[in-house]
């Protein structure tokens, strides 16, 4: 007869886990995107994204500067995404933060912040909507 004990397993711990996780009020609105109506989730503590609403249609000049604008904002390397919604008033901004762990370019919100007022385009850090 084997007296050995067997191994403790990992799936009891994980699913204590996940008891502890969902017992805690977590804003899940966080960790998710919609793009074309598909939900797509946030890297933790890898991405952010900042989303610019309410900016001046006076800033973005017309829908050809607002396309220059976004063209630009996708020539910085931390940026993975941009999008500049002339209509909407709204910039859109997926990039690599300064505190991710790895080994892309890096960029902080005020960097965000500064470029675009370099642009033509003011904004208010309470403006600014960062998940």
């Amino acid at each position: 007869m084997d007296t050995r004990e067997e191994p403790e397993s990992n799936a009891p711990r994980y699913k204590q886990d996940l008891e502890q996780q969902s017992k805690q009020n977590i804003d899940d609105s966080k960790n998710w995107i919609v793009e074309d109506g598909k939900k797509f989730r946030l890297p933790y503590k890898i991405i952010k994204q900042v989303v610019f609403s309410n900016v001046s249609k006076a800033d973005m000049i017309d829908q050809e500067h607002a396309a220059r604008l976004q063209y630009r904002l996708l020539l910085l390397e931390p940026v993975i995404k941009a999008y500049v919604e002339f209509q909407k008033g709204r910039i859109t901004v997926i990039y690599n933060p300064a505190g991710a762990d790895n080994i892309r370019e890096k960029m902080s919100l005020d960097d965000i912040i500064a470029f675009l007022a370099k642009e033509g385009v003011n904004i208010d850090r309470e403006r600014a909507d960062e998940r």
